[in-house]
Order: C-alpha cells, then structure tokens, then sequence
C-alpha cells in the first residue's frame, strides 16, 4: 500500500525501505493511510518513543537518514511529542508516546470511514477530534468503539 508509491520516484521508494528496514516499526498515517489523500499529498509516519530504543538512537537514525526536527509544525494532541520532516522529500514522521493506542485509534477511524466526513475539517478542528477518540479509548480501551 503505502511502502510502493513508485510513481513517485525512487528516491522516496529508498527512503521507505531505509524505514521498514530499521530497527524501529514505523506505522503509516495521515491521508494516504486514510485513503483520502490527492496528489501532492505527504507521506506521514508516526513511530514510538519507548525508553529501549534509547531516545537519542531514533533521532540519531532520522538526522542519518534526512529528517530535521520541525520546530513549526505545532501538533496540540498530546499523543504526539515531535514532528521530523525529510529534507527532499513530503515525508513527516510523527514521535508519538503510545504508538499502539494511536493505531488502535486510527484503524476504528478508518474501518468506520469516519475521515470522509472530517476530511474538509480545519486542523484545529481534525485535532480536537482526536483528541475526543483518544479519550473515548482511554475511557474504554477494551471495547470497540464501532
């Protein structure tokens, strides 16, 4: 799906790979992963922070591979504790401190369709909706939130 995007040139082909690759699990997001994505939509990733991966190591491995820290890009859910940007190309890797609740959150969004109605929304307002399914989560973890 979202790893083999070749129309959009090897070099981001590369850069996938150098992520599925590595030692950290990388997990698609953003509009591709939602299926509402145009053109000249980015590519967005988030991975996790865990203590074992030693901090430092995983924004050593971005700063190898590219990835300067976006001090601009200004995520309000709380989920999200840095934002790295690729120097050449439109990908974005989210830092997120609980990698698994984010997907879990994710997938009941997009097994729901949820995004097709929120699509047009204003960041602010996308955020805020997050942070409303993160709490529902919280709230009941093991349930479907179908």
């Amino acid at each position: 799906m979202l790893w083999n995007d070749s129309k959009n040139g090897q070099g981001v082909d590369q850069v996938f790979a150098i992520l599925r690759n590595s030692s950290f699990m990388f997990y698609p997001t953003g509009s591709r992963f939602f299926g509402c994505q145009q053109e000249e939509s980015d590519y967005d990733f988030f991975v996790q922070d865990k203590e074992e991966y030693d901090q430092r190591k995983l924004q050593l491995f971005l700063e190898q591979n590219n990835f300067d820290r976006d001090i601009s890009t200004v995520y309000q859910d709380a989920e999200v504790l840095a934002v790295y940007c690729h120097k050449h190309y439109k990908i974005h890797i989210q830092i997120v401190a609980h990698a698994e609740n984010k997907q879990k959150v994710q997938e009941l969004i997009k097994q729901n369709n949820i995004m097709s109605y929120i699509y047009h929304w204003s960041k602010p307002q996308k955020i805020k909706f997050w942070d409303f399914c993160y709490q529902l989560y919280y709230t009941q973890p093991d349930k479907t939130l179908t």
